[in-house]
């Protein structure tokens, strides 16, 4: 390696460990009273200050990989929501700000709060990709991913054992809160920690030497008790759907028969105040119950302002200025609490093909790299990056989204670890076959 592209790596690092950590209050959301100054902002700044210097002076040290055309469209669709939302603002009723489910004002505030925050995403993530580009071990650039996998779940953890209220009444329906302290709320916890330990369990399935396998096994253990930990429905189904496609992609009778039995062995050791908070609601025609009041509260009275612009959408966002919010006959939510209506409530039908046809795009560039893939650590890292996709389409039936969101930064950072892979072997003229899928 360069020492060029040696210190941009160092510098891309920071970043990739802290943005996880973007959202949360683990680390400080404004430093020297400048707005947007915190270690996240920071810390970027420095690599794309530190990536321009080398390309400035010294343009063949650093490569930049080409980022597909299906990434482009896609980024091009949610900037265009962002602007259609922006001519709506004026339109928010009060009572959202009143009861602080947004904090801005103004066209620019809403910009910042739900475009610019997520597109800091993006540019880690082609950072990362660039890092991985020019690496002389592309695999180290896999540590500080993993570094950051575990900050979060310790600071759960920490938080449950500092607590004095018992595990029974953290895990009912009125202590959800109790790790507001963290910054983010259980269910994203939930989507962001399965993501994580959907890419540490493929790997330690993959990797040979007890160095690494002891390594991956603690980060799926911590991962587990925080999953745990989080009393989230959403996250334990997420963690179920994990667990089947691991067993599927492994396509042996035998591992997967054993694997049950030790799953309905663990199920005899699960606590009953974790029994009980997955099967809450789960009785005949507690429906409302399930979906925590989705279906009543938010879901039907969206359906009009879905219906009165199905083709384009309303704009990102959308539902703080729908009939339905105006005339207060949906809960006073900031988000659909669905991906898939969001998708199509924002960027109508049109937007929803290309979301999907994006997705569709990832998967197949995770499934070649998997295949293709001769060290056993990126196999298992593929594999578990098609397991998140899973992942979000599980859980975005109940929540988060299909456009970059603080619970996705490993799908992300996976997806620019792909395109960083592919440019590297495309520069070695293999990559005739493998560019087909971009």
């Amino acid at each position: 390696m360069t020492s060029s592209s040696q210190k941009f790596s160092y510098a891309v690092y920071i970043p990739v460990v802290l943005l996880p950590l973007g959202s949360s209050t683990l680390i400080p959301h404004q430093m020297f009273d400048m707005p947007g100054a915190n270690p996240l902002n920071i810390s970027l700044f420095i690599a794309m200050a530190t990536l321009g210097l080398i390309r400035l002076i010294k343009p063949w040290k650093v490569v930049l990989p080409k980022w597909p055309a299906y990434f482009w469209l896609f980024v091009m669709m949610m900037s265009l929501g962002a602007l259609h939302g922006s001519l709506y603002v004026d339109q928010i009723p009060d009572y959202f700000r009143t009861l602080e489910v947004i904090s801005f004002n103004s066209i620019w505030g809403y910009l910042q709060d739900t475009f610019f925050k997520q597109m800091l995403i993006l540019v880690t993530a082609f950072l990362f990709s660039v890092a991985v580009r020019n690496a002389y071990q592309p695999t180290l650039c896999l540590v500080p991913v993993f570094v950051s996998a575990l900050i979060l779940p310790i600071a759960v953890i920490s938080v449950f054992s500092l607590s004095d209220e018992s595990l029974i009444s953290l895990a009912s329906s009125e202590s959800r809160g109790f790790l507001s302290v963290v910054g983010m709320h259980a269910n994203e916890l939930g989507l962001l920690f399965n993501m994580n330990l959907a890419l540490s369990m493929f790997c330690f399935d993959s990797v040979s030497g007890n160095s690494r396998k002891v390594a991956l096994g603690s980060i799926c253990i911590m991962l587990l008790a925080a999953v745990a930990l989080t009393f989230s429905r959403g996250a334990y189904l997420g963690f179920m759907a994990v667990v089947v496609y691991f067993l599927a992609s492994k396509g042996q009778l035998r591992t997967s028969a054993l694997a049950a039995v030790l799953v309905l062995f663990a199920a005899l050791l699960i606590p009953d105040a974790l029994i009980e908070r997955a099967s809450s609601g789960l009785t005949p025609g507690d429906v409302e119950d399930v979906s925590a009041g989705r279906i009543s509260g938010i879901w039907i009275p969206l359906a009009g302002d879905i219906l009165s612009s199905p083709i384009f959408g309303h704009g990102r966002s959308s539902i703080l200025w729908t009939e339905a919010a105006r005339h207060q006959s949906i809960l006073p939510v900031g988000h659909p609490h669905s991906a898939y209506i969001a998708a199509i409530l924002d960027y109508g039908f049109v937007g929803a093909l290309i979301i999907f046809g994006f997705y569709l795009h990832m998967w197949r560039v995770f499934k070649v790299l998997a295949e293709m893939s001769i060290d056993p650590v990126w196999r298992g890292f593929f594999r578990g990056s098609m397991a998140c996709i899973l992942l979000l389409l599980v859980q975005g039936v109940t929540d988060d989204s299909f456009t970059p969101s603080r619970t996705q930064p490993f799908l992300w950072l996976a997806y620019g670890v792909a395109i960083g892979l592919l440019s590297r072997v495309n520069a070695q003229g293999r990559a005739a076959a493998l560019m087909k899928v971009l």
